[in-house]
């Protein structure tokens, strides 16, 4: 049997993508990180958002 099923590649973000969404939620959720740190947790998560997400949460979450 045959599946019906596509399989699409979807390639992953950009670092200037995550940048432009992490510097987003930085605005929105009132976070205190400079530029410079979002690039490392970046560089460490390379095309994964959830990852980079989840470093900035982390990061916020240590600083208190």
């Amino acid at each position: 049997m045959r599946s019906r099923c596509l399989l699409i590649r979807v390639p992953g973000p950009s670092e200037e993508d995550m940048m432009n969404v992490m510097d987003k939620i930085v605005v929105e959720e009132g976070v205190d990180i400079d530029e410079g740190k979002m690039r490392q947790i970046v560089s460490l998560n390379p095309g994964n958002m959830r990852g980079a997400i989840l470093g900035l949460q982390t990061f916020k979450m240590n600083k208190v």
